[in-house]
Parts: structure tokens; sequence; C-alpha cells
């Protein structure tokens, strides 16, 4: 893949867009979790109901940000507004370069998928059902959705970086987030499997169902074009990446 660039311009409008991601984000979840903790008061025994939804939510995540990285790995235009520069950029950079990952700031390596985040936490915040259990398992579920997919590419640095905190290894080992050697599939020849990258839970099934293949092809039936080193579809005979 050839080396991907960016303007100072784009690079400045890019940090503000992954501040204000991080910001704006922030501020939904305080909100949104002071509505969840009213209501779990309000509604009382049935709140624990609530608790079903976290998993739900945290799966969920993983498949939104599993396919954003397939689609940016293989699919997605660099040049594209907003998603371009603060998300597609960064995985067509880690692909080059995938220990890079470990030197990003806290806001390059975070910013755009809290951005990503910010309609689910605009939709869950605008919910009318405010202190009723149906209001309260959506809320939840969009909570742990909306942290799961802004937390992921940190879980993904932890599955590169050899200096991750000490806190971090044994959730790895028990399969809570991203471990190293879950991943390290990914960065195998040939390159088309392990695309899940918040705790992988979803890619045994996906790799087996070659779901991901499945969706390459429909994408190239409809005429979505692939990056030239892409290694999905129905062409695929190997990989190209570093």
């Amino acid at each position: 893949m050839a080396e991907v660039v960016r303007t100072p311009v784009v690079k400045r409008v890019t940090a503000l867009l992954e501040w204000t991601g991080l910001l704006v984000a922030g501020a939904l979840c305080l909100w949104l979790g002071g509505q969840i903790g009213s209501g779990a008061r309000e509604i009382g025994w049935g709140a624990l109901m609530a608790a079903a939804c976290v998993p739900m939510g945290i799966m969920a995540a993983a498949l939104f940000t599993g396919f954003g990285h397939f689609f940016a790995d293989n699919f997605a235009d660099i040049d594209t507004p907003i998603l371009g520069p603060t998300f597609i950029f960064r995985f067509r950079q880690h692909h080059d370069h995938p220990m890079i990952i470990c030197g990003l700031s806290f806001r390059e390596l975070n910013g755009g998928l809290a951005l990503l985040s910010l309609p689910l936490l605009a939709g869950a915040v605008a919910l009318p059902a405010v202190g009723t259990l149906s209001g309260l398992l959506l809320q939840v579920f969009t909570l742990s959705a909306a942290l799961a997919t802004a937390a992921t590419n940190q879980i993904h640095r932890w599955a590169h970086d050899p200096a991750r905190p000490a806190w971090v290894v044994p959730l790895q080992r028990r399969g809570i987030i991203l471990s190293p050697v879950q991943y390290a599939r990914h960065h195998r020849a040939p390159f088309h499997i392990a695309f899940c990258i918040t705790n992988g839970w979803l890619d045994p099934l996906l790799d087996r169902w070659k779901v991901w293949h499945r969706v390459a092809d429909a994408l190239l039936w409809i005429s979505v074009p692939r990056i030239d080193d892409s290694v999905m579809g129905s062409d695929r005979g190997g990989g190209k990446r570093p």
C-alpha cells in the first residue's frame, strides 16, 4: 500500500473533529449514565434485567467496529469527508506500520471512534421513554455499545503494545478484551480474518461462516470499488499487506 499522507490543514481539521468527538461523547455518556441511575432507582428490582443488555451492547459494538475495520481495510476512500481523515486513515496507516498505533496520542487513538459513537448516543439521549423499563434497557444497551465502540482502538492498541498496563493482561487472558494472540491472526497472511477488535468474541463464528467474504462479494456486486491492495472479494488469492 502506498504511504498515505495528509496536509497540515487536514491534520488540524482532523484534530478538531477528534477532540469534538471525545468531548461531546464524554458529556453524553455522563448524562446518559445519570439517566440510567435515576431510572434504575425508580424501577427497582426490574432494573436488574438491564444488566443483560451490557454484553449485548458490547457485542453490537464489536460487530459495528468489525465492519468498520473490514470496510476501511478493503473498500473505504481516504478522501471521504470526516470519516476519511478521522477513521479510515488510521487503519490504512496501521496496516503499513502496525506498531505505529502504540505511539498515537489519546486523541489520535480514540477520537475517531468517539466521533462515530455520537449518533448512537444522541439517539439514546433523545429517547422519550425515560423512567420506564423499556427505556432503561435501551439506554443501558446504547451506553454499553457506545462505550465499547469508543474504547475499541484503545483495546486494539493494547493487543499490539508490549508495554500495556498490568491490569489489562488478565482481561486479555480471560477473553474480556482482545488479546495479542487473538489479534495476531489478522496480521498474518492472507489478512482476511479477525476483523473484530473489541474483544474477538464474534471472530470464530464470522470467520467460519466467511461472513466478511460474503459481504465483500455483495459490495463488489453493487459496484462498490475496492482499494488496490484489498484481499477480500471473489478474486481474492492471497495477502499483499506487510
